[in-house]
């Protein structure tokens, strides 16, 4: 894993969509981390972060997110607020056009698509569907998708 790629792209999304509404939620970055993740592992047979992705109830969960945000927080390019995860600057772009894309894209559909639809849109995803709690995702479960998710 390439640790400052993962946070250029988790810095990104965060401003990102910071420019749409007042920040993002956790559970929204993750949700959009996992789409554009692997959304892209569908076209391009790698992901863009490297991570593991872990199902639990509540939806998939990167494991290294929390360090990745630890280290944006003390690095002040982001805070967190009692609801939000917000931008304080502009991020460094560590992501190729292609990854840049594809996090765009997944952040416009889960904006206009809604927070709670692209919640239960998780639900039926192939992936995450199939997968056991506390046990990893399998990206290559991808290829068993009925359509193109985003």
């Amino acid at each position: 894993m390439n640790k400052d790629k993962y946070k250029s792209c988790v810095h990104y999304i965060i401003n990102r969509v910071q420019e749409l509404t007042d920040g993002v939620t956790k559970g929204m970055l993750l949700r959009i981390l996992y789409f554009s993740d692997f959304n892209f592992y569908e076209k391009h047979n790698r992901l863009i972060t490297d991570d593991i992705y872990i199902k639990k109830v509540s939806g998939p969960i990167s494991k290294k997110i929390n360090i990745i945000l630890g280290e944006l927080i003390n690095e002040h390019k982001i805070k967190k607020t009692n609801k939000n995860i917000k931008s304080l600057s502009i991020p460094y772009i560590n992501i190729s056009s292609d990854e840049k894309q594809e996090i765009d894209s997944v952040i416009s559909n889960i904006y206009n698509m809604g927070w709670l639809e692209s919640y239960l849109w998780i639900y039926n995803d192939a992936p995450y569907h199939v997968s056991e709690i506390n046990e990893s995702i399998d990206p290559e479960l991808v290829f068993y998708r009925s359509d193109r998710t985003f």
